[in-house]
């Protein structure tokens, strides 16, 4: 597989999660690509399983109530959309049930979380 040499700085708190020097004995390339991999397989799933526990227009609320957050550290994957719509004025919804969809928000694992975030910044890339 061809590879492209680049630079990263990694905070401490992600190179202690990938036993990197001087917390471990990981090499930085090899443990970075192996997370990555396993994060991607990982969640193209969940992403499928996301898109078919809500609609489009649920997902079209979604993105327009969170298209300015930066769900940067990942625990703001964790409640970060079901905060914005408990916070979203009524008017919002139109014919989609704020109860309904926070019922579906609360029964999500955390990888479901972080799947539904993808797809809404997939909806951002395009």
């Amino acid at each position: 597989m061809p590879s492209v040499k680049m630079t990263i700085n990694l905070p401490d708190s992600i190179r202690q999660q990938l036993k990197l020097a001087p917390w471990g004995n990981r090499q930085a390339t090899s443990a970075i690509c192996k997370t990555i991999d396993r994060y991607n397989l990982i969640i193209k799933s969940e992403k499928k399983a996301v898109q078919e526990i809500f609609s489009l227009a649920e997902l079209n609320l979604f993105f327009e109530l969170c298209k300015k957050n930066n769900f940067v550290p990942a625990e703001k994957c964790k409640d970060g959309i079901l905060v914005a719509v408990a916070e979203a004025p009524e008017d919002l919804f139109g014919d989609l049930s704020r109860s309904e969809i926070t019922e579906k928000l609360n029964r999500l694992s955390t990888i479901q979380n972080v799947a539904l975030v993808e797809v809404l910044e997939d909806l951002a890339d395009k």
